[in-house]
């Protein structure tokens, strides 16, 4: 059986009046790009560099047409010893990053992840002691468009008589 039924119009009043606007999320590409971050850092004092971690943050990002802008810091948290104290620093090394990828255009909502993929910090001693860093990761980007497109309703909701007909 074959359900239908009709709104009590042509059949093309039929469908507008069983129509309605929905709004969608469409993912419209996802691209990733190599980040590289290095610095050298005065610590300004003697110790040992007994742990470190990097996080990638973003602080500022700007689409433009088939390509986004990406810049932020690598944040490296460290803890040395130091005359048998533990002594917790945290210092920012800059990176910018285009990442082109297309069909992007302004208005596109962006989401970065960021992943470490290598890094090497070592604690260069000395009269002036620094740490010489060298940070690889990458940022993933997902770029989706708001779009508005007309679906069908539920037709059962909008008349309480059906034909029925067998085919």
């Amino acid at each position: 059986f074959t359900v239908s039924e009709s709104a009590g119009g042509t059949r093309e009043e039929d469908i507008q009046l069983l129509s309605e606007p929905v709004e969608l999320e469409v993912l419209q590409a996802v691209c990733e790009k190599k980040l590289v971050a290095t610095d050298e850092i005065q610590t300004g004092q003697q110790g040992r560099l007994l742990h470190y971690t990097v996080d990638w943050r973003q602080e500022e990002q700007r689409i433009l047409s088939g390509k986004v802008m990406l810049r932020g810091s690598a944040q490296l948290q460290t803890v040395f010893v130091r005359e048998n104290r533990l002594e917790k620093q945290e210092y920012a090394i800059p990176f910018s990053q285009v990442v082109e990828c297309e069909g992007v255009e302004p208005g596109d909502t962006v989401t970065v992840e960021y992943q470490t993929m290598q890094s090497q910090v070592t604690l260069l001693e000395g009269e002036a002691p620094s740490l010489s860093c060298s940070l690889t990761g990458t940022a993933t980007a997902s770029f989706t468009r708001k779009l508005r497109v007309n679906v069908l309703r539920d037709v059962h909701s909008t008349r309480y008589t059906t034909d029925c007909k067998r085919e």
